[in-house]
């Protein structure tokens, strides 16, 4: 039951994420060597995987971790407060190399990294697959921690429902803090 659920919810959410955010991405990793004449050296096919994998990625995370709150409200929060660290220590700002060494560790612990250094290594490197072992690794750690949390927050969501079903007030709209 469990895993129909999770199944049901992150296609109903993927795939839209998907269509919407991948063409945007390619986008806008493209547009500066149109107009600027930038090279782009790598291929545009690993990056779009590369790119498509992220967003799953960070898909079924954001899924998973609004399942597991139940407020969407606090769930808003909580990836606003993550959000800012995670584009100031990815190396998307500034390189990761230019950071003291705690948050340049910090900095690893991100999805984003991972994704950052593996554009960079593609576009600019015309860095191949088997340059980019760190990278698919740490996307692969991020992707199993995606699912973990994918799952528990589908595991949690019919549970959440039955609660919200067996408590009137709840339906009714109350505000949290009256």
């Amino acid at each position: 039951y469990t895993v129909e659920v999770l199944t049901d919810n992150q296609d109903g959410k993927l795939l839209p994420y998907l269509a919407i955010m991948l063409p945007s991405s390619m986008v806008a990793l493209y547009l500066p060597a149109v107009l600027l004449d930038v090279p782009m050296l790598g291929s545009p096919w690993l990056l779009v995987v590369i790119t498509a994998w992220l967003i799953a990625i960070l898909t079924v995370v954001g899924t998973g971790v609004s399942a597991l709150l139940g407020d969407a409200l606090q769930t808003t929060e909580v990836f606003a407060v993550v959000a800012m660290p995670s584009y100031l220590l990815s190396g998307y700002t500034w390189p990761t190399f230019a950071m003291p060494p705690g948050l340049q560790v910090a900095s690893y612990a991100l999805p984003l990294s991972p994704y950052v250094m593996a554009v960079r290594r593609i576009t600019l490197q015309n860095a191949g697959l088997e340059y980019l072992g760190p990278q698919i690794l740490a996307l692969g750690i991020w992707s199993g921690v995606a699912l973990l949390v994918g799952y528990l927050g589908a595991w949690r969501l019919p549970r959440l429902a039955r609660h919200k079903e067996a408590t009137p007030s709840a339906s009714l709209g109350t505000p949290r803090f009256a």
